[in-house]
C-alpha cells in the first residue's frame, strides 16, 4: 500500500508540475487549487476509518476529474487511478502493515506518537 501512496503523490507532484511547465506562470491559481483539492482529499482519507469509505471516495476521483478536463483534470487521473489500488489494498481503519493503528503511513499510537 504505501508504494502505491508514494506513487500516487509523486504523480500529483508530476500533474502539478507538468501544469505550471506547459502553461506558464499563469497557471499558478490553477495549481494552487489542485493542491488545496489534494491536501483535502488526504485529510479526508486520513479521518476516514472504514476502508469501503475510503475505497468509494477514491473511485469517485476518476469521473470527477475527467469532468474537471478543463480546469486540468485529467493529469490527476493516474494520480487518482493509484491512490484507488492503495485504497483498496489497505487494511481495517487503513493499516498499511503490521500491528496498530496506521493510516496512510502515520501512526496515530497511544501517548499522541
Amino acid at each position: 500500500m504505501r508504494a502505491w501512496l508514494s506513487a500516487a503523490v509523486a504523480l500529483w507532484a508530476l500533474a502539478e508540475a507538468s501544469i505550471l511547465t506547459l502553461v506558464g506562470s499563469r497557471a499558478w491559481p490553477v495549481a494552487l487549487g489542485w493542491a488545496g483539492a489534494a491536501a483535502a482529499v488526504g485529510l479526508l482519507g486520513l479521518a476516514t476509518r472504514r476502508r469501503g469509505l475510503r475505497v468509494f471516495g477514491a473511485a469517485c476521483l476518476p469521473p470527477l476529474l475527467v469532468l474537471l478536463t478543463w480546469e486540468g483534470g485529467l493529469f490527476f487521473v493516474p494520480a487518482s487511478l493509484a491512490l484507488l489500488v492503495a485504497a483498496a489494498l489497505a487494511g481495517p481503519a487503513g493499516r498499511a502493515d503490521g500491528p496498530g493503528p496506521r493510516c496512510f503511513g502515520l501512526r496515530a499510537g497511544r501517548g499522541g506518537t
